[in-house]
């Protein structure tokens, strides 16, 4: 007993003779201290999901930030560089705006992009039909999990800046504000797709063209759409069709097919068509009056006679300056000048009328003088 009264006494003072030292160490702690609880901001677990900014992560990795935070939720950068690559969960005005940016600033490169996006498939995965696009941009409303077509907003927008210069609204329709260079085909509307290799097209869109720009010695809005071909030195254009402003559908540069037609060669004409025209009136212009056939009336004018012609039908088997039905089925016919020359025979077929007649009231004369004798 006495024993253990001992031990006892030698403990307590070891303990309180610590405990004087180290206040008089420490003259402004008269207790002892007891440090904060620790803030719990980030989680690092070793299996299961990781948040930063949330202790209760609900993705393998859950990023919150404060509203209206202008600091990047993701940042990668490279080494000695200040190009950059940025994720932003926050416009910086309280606004939820989800944003990537990348930032290029390589001079020795400089066609290289900001940001460069790419969906891949295997061999057996690149398949046609369907809508397996390897880059796909949805635009949808989402109420309480279900999603439903955008009835309002625009899909997709892309600017220079402040500037709009492309954007495809929720009907479809394509705004752009420059020019669209595209090395295959475009299709405006739906399509139906008839065999794996697109075989035909049911186009239910359209296209509006407006602008304002000088075209040629025409100035004012004048919508057009260029035709390229060839790969020859660069060129404006081919071929124009243009809308001007006096609401006619203008082509410059070519000509115009219509139907299964063969263009002879040299190309004298605007317009070719097959298998014909209906139409209900019909002008022809002629150039100057001397291309129409009143100088058959003239006093100069040489007609020949019914003797002469006579002997040039029974030698060539037309009628004077008439193309033959050979020329005809190799070069056809000018409408303006044959119509032309239709007339021309008309008025000499009235010319000897008039001298006929001039012959028989002769002849009746001296018919009528003989029998009074």
């Amino acid at each position: 007993m006495k024993t253990q009264l001992i031990v006892c006494a030698v403990i307590s003072a070891l303990f309180f003779g610590v405990l004087v030292k180290s206040q008089a160490q420490n003259p402004h702690h008269t207790h002892p201290v007891t440090p904060p609880p620790p803030v719990l901001q980030n989680t690092f677990p070793a299996t299961g999901n990781v948040g930063i900014g949330t202790i209760n992560p609900v993705a393998y990795l859950n990023v919150v930030t404060p509203a209206g935070s202008t600091t990047p939720s993701f940042l990668a950068q490279e080494i000695g560089s200040t190009d950059f690559f940025k994720i932003y969960s926050s416009s910086g005005y309280n606004t939820y705006v989800p944003t990537l940016w990348g930032h290029n600033s390589y001079t020795t490169h400089g066609t290289n992009p900001s940001v460069f996006l790419i969906g891949s498939t295997t061999s057996s995965g690149d398949v046609s039909g369907g809508s397996n696009a390897l880059i796909h941009i949805n635009g949808r409303q989402l109420n309480s999990g279900v999603s439903s077509s955008i009835l309002n907003r625009t899909i997709l927008q892309v600017n220079n800046d402040q500037t709009v210069l492309f954007e495809i609204a929720n009907t479809g329709n394509i705004g752009c504000a420059g020019s669209i260079g595209c090395a295959g085909s475009i299709t405006w509307g739906s399509n139906t797709y008839e065999g794996s290799n697109n075989s035909q097209l049911n186009q239910g869109g359209a296209i509006e063209l407006g602008g304002n720009n000088t075209i040629a010695s025409t100035t004012g809005t004048t919508p057009y759409i260029d035709f390229h071909y060839g790969t020859g030195a660069v060129q404006d254009y081919n071929m124009r069709l243009i809308n001007n402003a006096n609401g006619v559908l203008a082509l410059q540069g070519g000509a115009l097919a219509i139907g299964n037609v063969t263009v002879p060669a040299g190309n004298n004409y605007n317009l070719y068509v097959g298998n014909g025209i209906l139409t209900e009136k019909v002008k022809v212009a002629v150039a100057t009056s001397s291309n129409w056939s009143d100088y058959v009336f003239h006093k100069d004018y040489k007609l020949l006679s019914l003797g002469e012609v006579e002997k040039y039908i029974q030698k060539n088997k037309h009628l004077p300056d008439v193309p033959s039905a050979e020329e005809v089925v190799k070069d056809g016919i000018d409408v303006a000048t044959m119509d032309a020359k239709l007339l021309q025979k008309i008025e000499e077929l009235t010319l000897y009328m008039i001298d006929m007649k001039k012959e028989n009231q002769e002849l009746k004369a001296r018919i009528l003088k003989l029998e009074s004798k």
